[in-house]
């Protein structure tokens, strides 16, 4: 779980979230892009503030080993 303020910066990330992008410090503060250097989630992240609907898609993590998520975001 990972929650963006309107300006794109992230307020709360849990646990699983620093594991699976492979974070060992905090991302509070930060952008998305320089938090988790995702180009896809980022995009993602900011369609779904200017929109303010739900945006579902697969993005594609590279770590080892790399993963297949399935992202949803939404503007509440």
């Amino acid at each position: 779980v990972m929650v963006i303020d309107d300006q794109g910066h992230v307020r709360i990330a849990n646990r699983r979230m620093l594991e699976i992008f492979g974070l060992e410090a905090s991302p509070v503060g930060k952008t998305t892009i320089e938090a988790v250097r995702n180009y896809e989630l980022h995009r993602m992240i900011e369609y779904a503030l200017r929109q303010g609907s739900l945006v579902g898609q697969e993005i594609e993590v590279n770590r080892n080993p790399a993963r297949t998520l399935e992202v949803n975001a939404v503007r509440v």
